[in-house]
């Protein structure tokens, strides 16, 4: 035992200094540790900074670069700006540079001169500096990207220059009415009783016309008055270009020819015939061509255009230079009568989730009417047959409408989206249009004439609000049922009409950003 003894003296010397060497170690790492985290938060939040004075610098050189210019002004060609001042962050400096916007490629033929692209990339590098331990100064970077467009008309769900007709009526949101996208208008509302209003309403006047039982609900943003106006074209001049370009302009030989385009299942279907003359049966037209379906296409008639079919496809956008006429249906192929039922059916996202890629603009540089046909309800249609039977009754319209209508005279009518045949009465000095269902003395007296509802899945914008129903016959024309396409604010139909104010700019819309990393310097080579 005394030998064993003997064997382990010294031994808790040499403990203590391994576990001294083992604590230092520890504590050696555990500071290198803490250098790391601490580097690594500054790290994180150069990182942060850089990119949010890259953003800063996208959006005060480009953007507002961009919002500042007209058509003449805007680039059609890649433009840089010059750096921002270094300027301190906390504990660290920072400046933005690299700032560009950069045009997009026109989506029609080249040959088409326009005034200036329709969207543009903007980019720009922020640049953080701080220092290390050891006092090296160190850069972060971080690039900002941001795709920015114009924005078309189609982002409002109901616009309208005017909210009196031209025999001087104003027109009400009413109890029944549910505005589920953006309102504007560049007059003042009418409303009575209690329309509901799920998302913006703007107006430039300082309060609304509050008429019998004003009790409005919105379960959106509050409303804006005294907004902007927005100025409206009376012709639809880059579809009339673009449409020219590929050939699918229809002139109608100075008036002596009528068009129709019906949406069929192989493409538009283009016919022309005599003015004034019944549709040739026997097939003798002046103009008989299919334009195929295309993610882009335009096509323009002059004069009075009839229009509709259940089988559009793609992105394309039609329009007149005079009265448009909506025979029946027009709508998308993946979209029929059977979703009316659907529990979706006012959901503005309704289109977006079924992953619909069709996309339908109406342009007229008059009006746009609800023909009085027996496919649309004609004769008091809406009193027969079951509410998804759509074959005398309703109309189904999946488009973006425009009416640009700019009358010539007081007389002429202004462009709004209405129905035609409204039932004036023959003493009527305005409205009388030979038509009247319920004259006292014919077949139908005193007989309403409800033609059904309007499913609209889209957009309405019009130089002067239209009436789609009247007190007249005890009832005549059409209920509503609105829905907008939320796919209109950032994929609107090609061609479709810009919003811009009075002095000609664009409140260019942000539709997509994204940024690179600060680590990957090749990012930045």
């Amino acid at each position: 035992m005394k030998k064993l003894l003997r064997n382990r003296k010294g031994s808790i010397l040499v403990n203590s200094v391994v576990l001294m060497v083992v604590l230092l170690l520890t504590g050696a790492a555990f500071l290198k540790w803490t250098a790391d985290e601490a580097y690594q938060a500054r790290f994180d939040l150069a990182r942060t900074q850089a990119y949010y004075v890259a953003q800063h610098g996208a959006l005060e050189r480009g953007l507002a670069s961009l919002r500042s210019m007209d058509d003449i002004a805007l680039p059609r060609v890649e433009q840089h700006f010059a750096p921002g001042s270094p300027r301190p962050y906390g504990t660290m400096n920072g400046y933005y540079t690299d700032c560009k916007v950069d045009p997009v490629d026109q989506i029609f033929n080249s040959e088409v001169e326009q005034l200036s692209p329709d969207q543009y990339t903007i980019s720009s590098v922020g640049v953080i500096e701080f220092s290390q331990p050891n006092g090296e100064i160190y850069e972060v970077k971080r690039q900002f990207n941001m795709v920015v467009q114009k924005p078309a008309l189609s982002k409002y769900f109901y616009f309208s220059d005017s909210e009196v007709t031209e025999f001087g009526e104003v027109i009400w949101f009413y109890q029944e009415d549910v505005l589920y996208g953006p309102v504007r208008s560049n007059d003042a509302i009418g409303i009575k009783n209690t329309p509901t209003f799920y998302s913006d309403v703007i107006s430039v006047a300082d309060d609304f016309i509050h008429g019998s039982g004003f009790n409005p609900e919105f379960l959106g943003p509050e409303p804006v008055f005294e907004a902007d106006s927005v100025h409206l074209d009376d012709r639809a001049s880059q579809l009339r270009d673009a449409a020219a370009a590929v050939g699918n302009y229809y002139d109608d030989s100075n008036g002596d020819w009528q068009t129709r385009i019906v949406a069929e299942p192989s493409g538009w279907h283009v016919m022309q015939w005599g003015a004034g003359t019944p549709f040739p049966d026997d097939g003798n037209l002046e103009t008989d061509e299919f334009v195929p379906y295309s993610n882009n296409s335009a096509i323009f008639c002059e004069g009075p255009l009839q229009l509709w079919g259940d089988r559009v496809q793609g992105r394309g956008t039609v329009g007149a230079e005079g009265d448009i006429r909506l025979m029946d249906d027009i709508r998308y192929s993946d979209y029929g009568p059977r979703d009316l039922t659907s529990e979706n059916q006012a959901d503005s996202y309704y289109l977006a989730d079924r992953g619909s890629s069709n996309v339908l603009g109406i342009i007229s540089e008059s009006r746009i009417r609800i023909a009085n046909t027996v496919a649309n309800g004609k004769g008091n249609g809406a009193t027969s047959g079951a509410t998804t039977d759509h074959s005398n009754k309703h109309i189904i319209i999946t488009a973006a409408l425009i009416a640009l209508g700019l009358p010539v005279a007081p007389e002429d009518p202004y462009g709004c989206f209405d129905f035609e045949n409204q039932n004036n009465s023959p003493d009527d000095p305005f409205g009388w249009d030979g038509y009247w269902w319920c004259d006292p003395e014919g077949p139908n007296a005193n007989t309403p004439d409800e033609r059904g509802e309007i499913w609209l899945r889209g957009s309405v914008i019009q130089r002067q609000r239209g009436y789609v129903h009247r007190s007249n016959c005890n009832g005549t024309g059409y209920d509503k049922e609105y829905a907008y396409d939320i796919r209109m604010w950032k994929t609107p139909p090609p061609y479709f009409p810009k919003e811009t104010n009075d002095e000609g700019l664009y409140d260019f819309q942000i539709t997509e950003t994204w940024d690179k990393n600060p680590d990957r310097r090749e990012d930045f080579n």
